[in-house]
C-alpha cells in the first residue's frame, strides 16, 4: 500500500507540473521520487535470504536440543533457557508472517517466512 502510495503521488506531481499549480506538482514530484527510489532500495534489501538461512538454522539448531532435552530429562536450568530460545524464535517467525500479511507494509516483506514452522513446546513444559 506505501509503494502504491508513493507511486501515486509521483504521478500526481507530474500531473500537476502540466497544469496551474506548478510549486505544488513539483513539491509532490520530488517527493514522490524520493519516496519511491527509497521504496525500491528497501524492496532490494529485504529480499535478501540471509535472513531466512538465520531462522532456519535457528529452527534445526533449537529443533534438536529440543528433541535432546526431552530424551534425556535435562536439567530444569537448561530446559527453561531452551524455553526462552523457543519463545523468541516463534515471536520473531510469526512477526515476520504478520508483517507480510499486512496490507501497507506487506510488498516490502517477501512470503518467504510462510515456509518457516513455529516450534511447539508442550513436551518441554512436562518436564518441568
Amino acid at each position: 500500500m506505501l509503494f502504491i502510495i508513493f507511486i501515486a503521488v509521483l504521478v500526481l506531481g507530474i500531473v500537476l507540473l502540466t497544469t496551474d499549480y506548478e510549486i505544488m506538482g513539483t513539491v509532490l514530484l520530488y517527493f514522490g521520487v524520493i519516496a519511491t527510489f527509497f521504496s525500491i532500495i528497501t524492496i532490494g534489501c529485504m529480499y535478501d535470504k540471509s535472513d531466512l538461512t538465520d531462522l532456519q538454522t535457528e529452527y534445526l539448531r533449537l529443533n534438536y536440543i529440543k528433541e535432546y532435552a526431552t530424551e534425556h530429562q535435562i536439567d530444569i536450568n537448561v530446559t527453561t533457557d531452551l524455553l526462552e530460545d523457543i519463545q523468541e524464535y516463534n515471536d520473531k517467525v510469526i512477526l515476520r508472517q504478520n508483517y507480510h500479511d499486512n496490507f501497507c507494509i506487506g510488498i516490502y516483506i517477501p512470503d518467504r517466512y510462510d515456509e518457516l514452522e513455529t516450534i511447539d513446546y508442550d513436551v518441554m513444559m512436562q518436564i518441568n
